[in-house]
């Protein structure tokens, strides 16, 4: 029986990707660790250099920033180039196992849902990959900004890792609706490019016995069927994104609100907070994006889901049917 899971393992990690994929990840997660670097090195120049009114410390300074900036733009470059190319012979690797079963006609679908599955959902499938770098990225984000702020001061640390978990918890509890609408609305999108499919091709029969009126109402009747499963599953994953941003935004105020008070109580230097704001700031939109993670999961699982059923099915007509040649042979 095969998997949602074995779908995404064929979909990432297939022959000839796994090291691109690897490389490709560790070039985003450089990305975000530049980026966080940006603030802590512009905080270590305010205390190092601006206070003290050290010129040779703040050419220094400035010439690290260049350099950050310098790795932040190539490792960006990287990942993406990379990416993109695993993504694609991802998504065509899963369509060509669709067509491949497809044309040696072990299904009995309709050539509309077969072009469906072949195409969106191995789509939305292959794009399983950019979801584990973007996580990957945000976590590294989220995990040095962490290891800073507890040296800066470890109230800022736990309330970065407090504000994660609370996020993700929330949103996880709350993405199971948002799966089971996903899986809803590609199925019946399927459907309706199956009778699209079907109508297109017979056409000029349905016209010549007078069914075009009658065809034409079912169509319709399935394309609304399909516009609100598609618009039921969007506002799902809306009404998830909002959550996951009001969290954030609450987290990113509490730090803010946590870091000003450490520095008006002296805990920590003027660039301590420059930092820790910096990082605040910074780490919003990799807590967002960690937030985000169970919608992203639960909108492409429906995908994996529906072309293992495809593969079960053809795998189980291509079995039946050579036990009926046997039976056959016998006879």
């Amino acid at each position: 029986m095969t998997t949602a899971g074995a779908v995404f393992r064929e979909g990432l990690w297939g022959p000839g990707r796994r090291g691109r994929a690897l490389l490709s990840i560790a070039g985003f997660c450089g990305h975000q660790l530049a980026e966080v670097m940006v603030p802590i090195a512009v905080g270590i120049v305010i205390d190092r250099a601006i206070g003290p009114g050290d010129p040779v410390a703040l050419a220094w300074g400035i010439a690290f920033l260049v350099a950050v900036f310098a790795v932040l733009i190539g490792a960006w470059q990287l990942g993406d180039r990379l990416g993109t190319r695993v993504y694609a012979q991802g998504e065509h690797a899963l369509r060509q196992g669709v067509l491949g079963l497809a044309l040696r006609r072990r299904t009995r679908r309709p050539a509309g849902e077969v072009l469906t599955i072949s195409s969106s959902d191995a789509g939305e499938t292959a794009g399983f990959f950019w979801t584990i770098a973007e996580q990957a990225a945000a976590a590294t984000a989220v995990l040095v900004a962490c290891a800073t702020l507890l040296v800066i001061a470890w109230p800022l640390a736990v309330a970065v890792v407090i504000g994660t978990v609370v996020q993700a918890l929330v949103v996880n509890a709350c993405s199971r609706g948002l799966r089971r609408r996903g899986y809803e609305a590609q199925r019946q999108a399927a459907r309706l490019d199956a009778v699209s499919t079907d109508y297109a091709t017979g056409l000029r029969v349905l016209g010549a016995l007078g069914g075009a009126p009658r065809a034409t109402e079912r169509y319709v009747a399935e394309s609304a069927i399909a516009a609100e499963a598609a618009y039921r599953a969007e506002r799902a994953a809306a009404g998830l994104a909002a959550l996951s941003l009001l969290v954030s935004g609450l987290a990113f105020t509490g730090i803010a609100v946590l870091g000003g008070w450490l520095a008006l109580e002296g805990a920590i230097t003027v660039g301590g907070f420059v930092t820790a704001i910096g990082l605040a700031q910074t780490i919003r939109g990799p807590l967002q994006s960690l937030g985000h993670l169970p919608a992203q999961i639960a909108a492409k699982h429906g995908s994996a889901t529906r072309i293992a059923e495809f593969s079960d099915e053809a795998r189980a007509a291509a079995d039946s049917g050579t036990d009926a040649g046997r039976r056959r042979e016998r006879s």
